[in-house]
């Protein structure tokens, strides 16, 4: 009986563990005792693996978490949080090569609403050493495929949709709507708005950026609104192709599209 608890096990057949103990043989119950005690121990290991299992699980779910509301998600950003070092960089715009500007901007980080790291900015545009607008914005690239949800979803979609954006584009579109309104006039407008009637858009509009709404005061006059892209190379070939003004890097690079940089 002892070799076949050893070997195999009971299979209904042989006598239970009560039955043995109450056998007159000592050695028999010493020795069913201690087989009990090792099924209890070998018992209570797989109950503690499987809780360090699922105490690994839920961290790693935590994790992920975590991972995405730093990296992926908006939330607002204090103070004690950012980095409020200022930057800076440089273009220059050019008329038909006789026109030259010259375009800094400077801006830091500032507590408030941001995605991931990418902080809200507090933007300056300088003009040829003179000051042209403050605004703020975001610097917001494309998701990286690196991370992933626990289901093998990846990371790389915003819950809101929110486009890619630089720090330079709504600045060209304010400087270009406020000093360049006797060319833009000249544009065929994407659309004729009324007074007050500029927030009426439809989606097609909405997302073809740039793009001008050209105003029809009572008095006659015509004012041309800039809806702005937020990055700077669509600005640069919008530019480009409708005013005849390019877009220069410091380095005095044209400023082109990811897809259309080797053209």
């Amino acid at each position: 009986m002892m070799e076949k608890l050893r070997t195999g096990g009971w299979d209904g057949c042989t006598p239970q563990p009560e039955t043995i103990e109450g056998m007159v043989c000592p050695e028999c119950k010493a020795e069913c005792r201690k087989l009990r005690e090792v099924v209890e121990q070998q018992r209570v290991e797989a109950h503690r693996q499987e809780q360090m299992e699922e105490e690994k699980r839920r961290d790693m779910v935590a994790a992920a978490h975590k991972a995405r509301v730093l990296r992926y998600e908006w939330r607002t950003a204090a103070a004690k949080e950012v980095d409020p070092k200022p930057h800076s960089a440089e273009f220059r715009a050019i008329f038909a090569a006789d026109l030259v500007f010259e375009i800094l901007f400077r801006w830091r980080a500032a507590p408030g609403k941001c995605r991931g790291k990418s902080y809200l900015m507090k933007v300056g545009i300088w003009v040829n050493g003179k000051l042209n607008a403050h605004y703020y914005g975001w610097n917001l690239q494309d998701f990286d495929d690196d991370v992933f949800h626990e289901n093998g979803d990846g990371f790389w979609f915003s819950e809101d949709k929110w486009p890619t954006s630089d720090l330079f584009g709504r600045g060209f579109c304010r400087w270009v709507e406020r000093a360049f309104q006797h060319r833009l006039v000249r544009v065929e407008p994407d659309r004729i708005c009324g007074p007050g009637r500029l927030l009426d858009l439809d989606e097609t509009v909405i997302h073809n950026r740039p793009c001008t709404h050209r105003i029809a005061w009572f008095d006659g006059s015509r004012y041309v609104h800039l809806l702005p892209a937020l990055n700077l190379p669509e600005v640069a070939e919008w530019a480009e192709k409708h005013l005849e003004l390019r877009i220069e890097e410091r380095a005095f690079r044209p400023v082109r599209r990811a897809d259309r940089a080797g053209e």
